[in-house]
């Protein structure tokens, strides 16, 4: 729950978030527990089914029934199998929060640890153990890092659906905020926050976007080996040679790196 405060904290300062605390407490409420069998976890659904759901007036005057997001962070922490490799069992327990799910239309996200692969693209990825956690549900989403963007963007793409969604998938852009606490000792220290910004994205976009850098690294390159070629000549014809070859501005050292590199 620690984890969760502070996420929510760096949203409030940093993120934009201006709800108050009361209202916070109204949308947000964090349980922590151990390892639980799937009907524990399935009563727990219906209980927060029935105290947090709320209702809205639709533009035609209907009332509609809004029932909360439930999160199971992570799956492993959460529920109480032997072993989350057998398919049988996984499958059970889905099947049990399912049937707590399906009467009312509570929306329910389950978080788990992939399993690893050699390229971090969406369709290398898999939930780790058995195939039932991805088979029995009615979607699936990836959280990855693309090695060809910044270091601190990540994205999230849908795998699994069944359904036909408006988009595929997000970015979250992250950044990290650093404050002086006061520890429970009495003592200051900093303490990091870091904060995501979640908006629209799309494999396309970010092939685009790596194939516009990729061209302005390459004009940059050349511009820099135009420079060092410019510099070269200078320091040749000022140096007494007058008929200059390519032979000798390469033994310059013309690299298109940053930086003038002259002859010697």
């Amino acid at each position: 729950s620690r984890q969760a405060e502070d996420i929510v904290f760096g949203l409030r300062k940093w993120g934009g978030v201006q709800i108050t605390q009361q209202e916070l407490d109204e949308w947000l409420t964090i349980i922590e527990v151990h390892r639980v069998d799937a009907k524990v976890l399935a009563a727990m659904i219906r209980w927060k089914t029935d105290t947090d759901t709320v209702y809205q007036n639709g533009l035609d005057g209907r009332v509609v029934r809004v029932p909360p997001l439930v999160v199971f962070d992570t799956a492993a922490a959460t529920f109480a199998l032997e072993s989350e490799n057998d398919n049988a069992e996984v499958s059970s327990a889905i099947s049990a929060i399912k049937y707590a799910c399906s009467p009312t239309n509570t929306p329910l996200w389950i978080v788990s640890h992939t399993a690893k692969v050699q390229r971090n693209e969406i369709k290398n990825l898999s939930a780790r153990g058995a195939g039932a956690w991805t088979g029995d549900v009615n979607g699936t989403a990836y959280v990855f890092r693309d090695e060809k963007e910044e270091s601190n963007k990540r994205f999230c793409g849908l795998g699994k659906k069944r359904y036909v969604p408006l988009f595929e998938e997000i970015s979250f852009d992250s950044t990290v905020h650093t404050v002086q606490v006061q520890h429970e000792l009495g003592h200051w220290e900093d303490k990091s926050y870091r904060v995501g910004l979640c908006r629209k994205s799309s494999e396309e976009e970010r092939k685009q976007r790596q194939q516009e850098r990729a061209k302005e690294q390459t004009e940059d390159r050349v511009l820099s080996m135009k420079r060092q070629i410019i510099q070269v000549v200078f320091d040749l014809q000022k140096s007494g040679k007058n008929r200059i070859s390519k032979r000798m501005i390469k033994e310059a050292g013309v690299t298109g790196d940053d930086g003038i590199v002259t002859g010697k």
